[in-house]
């Protein structure tokens, strides 16, 4: 299985374009100032799933604040989310099949026994 990965800073969230962008992962809920939470989050994430192509956004929740906003975001936008833990993974997996692109290899995700920062995925369909 072959991708391609963009690490980026919030000065790439306006008007830059990569096609097939597939995946955002949100190290942080955005806090850009001046820019209100909503705005900041929906161009960050927007550059998942653009023009009818199926996207996902997975944001790592690492504090009380972040949970907060993340909340505030999700009923702000309808979001559906699923909370992964590492109890739950295989739903992590199942939930993110979908979005790999089909290969001749199978795909196989580690298990880390570590217990991880709170995941929250979600769809993304901002265009």
């Amino acid at each position: 299985l072959e991708t391609s990965v963009l690490v980026t800073t919030d000065l790439l969230n306006r008007g830059f374009d990569v096609p097939e962008v597939a995946c955002v992962v949100n190290y942080d809920i955005p806090n850009i100032r001046g820019v209100s939470l909503h705005e900041s989050y929906y161009h960050r994430t927007g550059r998942a799933g653009r023009f009818g192509r199926p996207g996902i956004a997975v944001n790592l929740i690492c504090s009380s604040t972040d949970e907060q906003s993340y909340n505030e975001i999700k009923q702000m936008f309808s979001i559906n989310s699923i909370k992964i833990t590492s109890q739950n993974e295989q739903e992590l997996y199942d939930f993110l099949l979908p979005y790999i692109k089909e290969s001749e290899s199978e795909v196989e995700l580690p298990v880390n026994t570590a217990a991880p920062a709170n995941t929250e995925a979600a769809p993304s369909d901002q265009s």
